[in-house]
């Protein structure tokens, strides 16, 4: 189990950041406070439930919706997230691909084994744990 769960979920994702070296920085922090009010985020969620960064607005508007709620309260904290890695769009290739291959008929240790030989490649022997 992964961290001591019996089911995990992988998630992507964007964010906003202040440059460290910006002649701005007070003043994009204080955008990205605003950006991430309260206020903002229910206007900006409007009349569609989606799942947003805040755990107080996903209360108030994901009633009507039962799926995101699920995955609002369920899912997302079981979810771990990609990496930030530059290798990480090829990693991401190659587990689909293991994955089309166990679809089409390829069994599944012969497709872990490519899988693994995939990421050996990529990130290098020492980074892949043959477990």
């Amino acid at each position: 189990a992964l961290g001591g769960n019996d089911a995990a979920s992988m998630s992507g994702g964007g964010g906003f950041l202040v440059n460290p070296n910006s002649e701005n920085a007070e003043m994009a922090w204080e955008l990205l406070k605003f950006m991430n009010s309260k206020e903002s985020v229910t206007q900006g969620a409007g009349d569609t439930p989606k799942i947003t960064q805040r755990e107080d607005v996903n209360a108030e508007i994901l009633d009507v919706d039962p799926m995101l709620k699920y995955i609002a309260e369920d899912v997302l904290p079981v979810t771990h997230y990609r990496p930030g890695l530059a290798q990480y769009p090829q990693v991401s290739v190659a587990m689909q691909e293991a994955s089309e291959a166990v679809v089409t008929g390829t069994s599944a240790d012969d497709a872990a084994a490519d899988y693994q030989s995939a990421l050996e490649r990529i990130v290098g022997d020492d980074a892949v744990n043959g477990g």
